[in-house]
């Protein structure tokens, strides 16, 4: 699964609601090793203000015309992030050298 959410003191909104709704249909949390917050890669290669889902989209020339028409949705949202998430992923590793790893790394201080 992947997410992109602001986190503060390794607290990820996003999958904390998600594993409260989880817990309310009985079910399972999501393990930590099962998503990935590249919210955090964008924050180390391009700053907080550059980290935004728009200036991403827009660094990757992906139209954000629809996000401005109908506002901010997870689903919308979740396309646009599929449409720059192969290239985010390659600047990120080209970025560290490495491949991203499954399990979530700690935000910054």
């Amino acid at each position: 699964m992947i997410i992109t959410c602001r986190t503060k003191d390794d607290f990820t909104l996003d999958i904390a609601v998600l594993n409260m709704e989880m817990a309310k249909a009985g079910q399972t949390e999501i393990p930590a090793d099962q998503w990935l917050n590249v919210r955090r890669w964008s924050e180390e290669m391009f700053g907080n203000d550059g980290a935004k889902l728009d200036a991403v989209l827009d660094r990757y020339k992906v139209s954000r015309a629809q996000r401005e028409k109908e506002g901010h949705g997870a689903l919308l949202d979740a396309q646009l992030l599929a449409a720059i998430y192969p290239k985010l992923k390659s600047d990120y590793e080209a970025f560290t050298k490495k491949p991203p790893q499954a399990k979530p790394a700690a935000p910054k201080p």
